[in-house]
């Protein structure tokens, strides 16, 4: 199949400025701004995956994960933390059951994306109860980055991660 992902053009601020965007309204902030980026859309031909045995996280950076869960989308997109706790608990044993190496798994985000009708015609990003799937190729972590999002999430556990081995899935 044909197609375009829209990624991040390489524009001369980034030179200097960290890409930024942002889901929030930002409109009573003077001089403020959502984002520093321009979009550069590139064809791709994307293929069915026919053995997903053959991608590995260790060599490819993603591989397909088989699980179940008994989510009810429509609450979750009302009111999540009536689902987060019995959603993560089969989650953590979906991945320790696909990653018998990993000592620990916790949970640390749950975000809700539903498409609006219009999507992606039209992107309304930020919701009350639900997010907007990502119209943009992106990474949610850096290698530098994720040690600081880890103590953001787990607080009073400053220096807990510097040194240590760790995977973030999503």
């Amino acid at each position: 199949m044909e197609t375009s992902i829209q990624y991040v053009a390489r524009t001369s601020n980034l030179e200097s400025e960290k890409a930024f965007s942002t889901d929030i309204p930002v409109d009573h902030v003077e001089g403020a701004r959502r984002g520093n980026t321009r979009p550069d859309h590139r064809p791709v031909t994307v293929t069915a995956i026919e053995n997903s045995d053959e991608f590995k996280l260790d060599v490819y950076g993603f591989c397909v994960v088989h699980g179940s869960t008994h989510l009810d989308p429509d609450l979750a997109s009302i009111n999540k933390k009536a689902v987060q706790n019995a959603y993560w608990h089969e989650i953590e044993a979906t991945l320790h059951k696909n990653f018998p190496r990993y000592s620990r798994i916790e949970a640390f985000d749950l975000t809700v994306r539903k498409r609006d009708a219009d999507f992606p015609g039209v992107l309304r990003v930020y919701r009350d109860k639900y997010e907007q799937p990502s119209a943009i190729a992106h990474c949610d972590w850096s290698q530098q980055g994720a040690i600081t999002v880890l103590e953001w999430c787990f607080p009073r556990n400053e220096g807990f991660w510097e040194d240590k081995e760790f995977d973030m899935l999503k």
